[in-house]
């Protein structure tokens, strides 16, 4: 009996170490996720540039990145807003496909 108790003890331990690890490298990932989706924003912008389609879902996944960041960041309006840009990123891919 109590050997089980202890196992279970154990496991229970271990697993929230797991989760705590975990928590802390989501929370890295957020707040430091600004540096990808500037990365991916200034390639999205050349690619826009250069007429590449490439650029819509290069610009969704940053601002996805930027999303994280702001609501990570406790910052409403700025979710809002990445939530329009990301709307227009879908929509402009939708219609540069169609008439492509």
């Amino acid at each position: 009996m109590i050997k089980s108790v202890h196992k279970k003890l154990y496991f229970k331990i271990k697993e929230s170490a797991l989760c705590e690890r975990v928590m802390k490298m989501i929370t890295y990932l957020a707040s430091h996720s600004w540096i990808l989706g500037f990365v991916l924003t200034s390639t999205g912008i050349i690619f826009n540039a250069k007429k590449k389609i490439a650029c819509w879902p290069v610009w969704i996944v940053a601002n996805v990145c930027w999303l994280v960041y702001a609501f990570n960041q406790d910052q409403g309006p700025y979710v809002a807003i990445t939530f329009l840009y990301l709307a227009t990123n879908i929509y402009g891919w939708y219609e540069w496909k169609k008439k492509k």
